[in-house]
């Protein structure tokens, strides 16, 4: 902690704390001279490390010690009102290098009531409204949203700074950090039309999250969230067979075939959301709103793993899209019944695969399901139930989605096929961290959680922390702004 001295008594101590850190990197050399790990590099670095916190809390004392107290007068009027001067208020704020305490009036306003203030200094300077720092708070968030769980965002905080942080200050952090996500959103920049690509692509899944166990419905322990993205991709025309060689036979491809899967555009502009809180409908509503403003007359595309749930929204809110079954999702059902009648992992099992998915792929998905149910009655004592099973649930989930399974066209278009983006998105922006071992989470502590990852992984963090300043800066300090 470091209590503010006055500006030349500062100016003094940094030019000695320069001072010493010169002679500590000095000494060291003298002692690497000697040899031993006292006077090593590593040694030095931390040193150095340690002695820069130190000159950074100087440092941050010097800038407030520059400020003053934020006197502006006996008597300051704000739309007609009088505020008068109170006596000087302590206020501190934990910076990276440690706690700085400082004092500054506050301006009460005159025959009101005292429990309110004007706090002249802190809308200057644009202090948060708790004790932690914006830039601690983004070291917390981050952190703690991103990389790792809330603990180990304490501890290396305090091994690497030396600050004693709760695991309840960095889940405040990040719920503080959070409440601008919706307006930010909503508010947020589009890339110009040159920067998209030929198509609009929706994708949509939802990915399970531990709960606590007094958030538990009937339903089990998971409460499912809804992960969508929206992006453009440009039109990537390839074959059927190309293409099921890709997914069951890559090592049949030949290099015409590689370089055709090879010329595919990447996905741009990738902009994620999710959201445990909300309904899935309230998620699709934000997506449809999201196209609407960014892709213009391009062509919508939606691409989906099946779930009725999912499909009925996709129908509902993009009336105009090509609606898509990922393929990958047709493979998983594809596989167990090519092994009800070849042995997994041989030749015979590779090329059936390839050959009926190259016909799903082709616009032929009635003649695989015809071949599926010739088998079956054929071959069908010869199964376990097991087998059958997996005969039967493949022609069903074909049966049931044909719609959705004209590839062909979709080929032809060149539209794409597979979920691959949403998939990942679900990866590393739910599992990742909300199925960290052991973890239980409510929804108050689970959607800023949410939020904050898709703001990372938007590539977005650096803008919305500006923004949140600003947002929290207009909503604390309204009245001191207008004086």
């Amino acid at each position: 902690m470091k209590q503010i001295a006055n500006k030349e008594e500062l100016i003094v101590e940094i030019q000695k704390s320069v001072q010493g850190l010169i002679e500590f990197v000095n000494n060291q050399i003298k002692l690497s001279e000697l040899g031993g790990p006292s006077g090593d590099s590593d040694a030095t670095e931390r040193g150095v490390f340690r002695g820069l916190l130190g000159l950074g809390l100087q440092l941050m004392c010097l800038y407030f010690s520059g400020l003053g107290k934020g006197d502006n007068g006996k008597v300051v009027e704000i739309d007609g009102v009088a505020y008068e001067r109170g006596p000087c208020s302590p206020r501190s704020l934990l910076t990276v290098f440690g706690l700085v305490r400082f004092k500054r009036f506050l301006y009460y306003r005159v025959g009101g009531c005292r429990e309110t203030s004007l706090k002249l200094l802190d809308a200057q300077v644009n202090l948060p409204d708790c004790q932690a720092s914006y830039f601690v708070t983004d070291w917390l968030s981050r952190l703690g949203v991103k990389y790792t769980v809330y603990e180990e965002a304490v501890r290396f905080f305090r091994d690497m700074f030396g600050l004693s942080l709760s695991k309840r200050t960095a889940e405040e952090a990040v719920a503080d950090l959070a409440v601008s996500y919706d307006d930010y959103e909503e508010g947020r920049e589009l890339l110009s039309s040159e920067e998209e690509g030929e198509l609009c692509v929706i994708q949509a899944d939802g990915k399970g999250v531990p709960m606590h166990v007094s958030e538990r419905s009937g339903e089990g322990t998971k409460k499912e969230a809804l992960v969508g993205c929206v992006y453009t991709v440009n039109r990537h025309k390839r074959s059927a067979e190309s293409v099921a060689k890709s997914l069951t036979s890559p090592d049949l491809l030949n290099d015409e075939q590689k370089q055709e899967l090879r010329d595919g555009d990447k996905a741009r502009n990738i902009h994620y959301r999710s959201s445990l809180e909300q309904s899935k409908e309230e998620e699709f509503e934000k997506l449809a709103e999201e196209v609407s403003q960014r892709c213009g007359s391009r062509e919508l595309v939606c691409v989906l793993d099946g779930a009725a749930i999912l499909l009925r929204l996709a129908r509902k809110h993009f009336p105009d899209a090509k609606i898509i079954l990922d393929i990958i999702h047709v493979l998983d059902y594809l596989w167990p019944a090519v092994h009800a009648f070849e042995k997994e992992g041989t030749a015979k099992a590779q090329a059936t695969a390839c050959y009926w998915l190259t016909l799903i792929l082709s616009g032929k998905v009635g003649f695989v399901i015809g071949g599926l149910r010739q088998r079956l009655t054929k071959k069908g004592n010869k199964l376990s139930k097991k087998q059958r099973e997996s005969v039967e649930d493949a022609i069903r989930y074909y049966e049931n989605h044909r719609p959705y399974m004209h590839y062909d066209d979709y080929l032809k278009r060149g539209y794409p096929i597979g979920t691959g983006v949403i998939e990942s998105a679900c990866g590393h922006i739910v599992k990742d961290r909300m199925e960290v071992a052991g973890a239980r989470w409510k929804i108050r502590g689970a959607e800023p959680v949410l939020h904050l990852r898709c703001v990372y992984n938007n590539n977005e963090w650096a803008a919305y922390q500006e923004y949140h300043k600003q947002q929290r800066r207009n909503q604390l300090y309204s009245r001191e702004l207008a004086a």
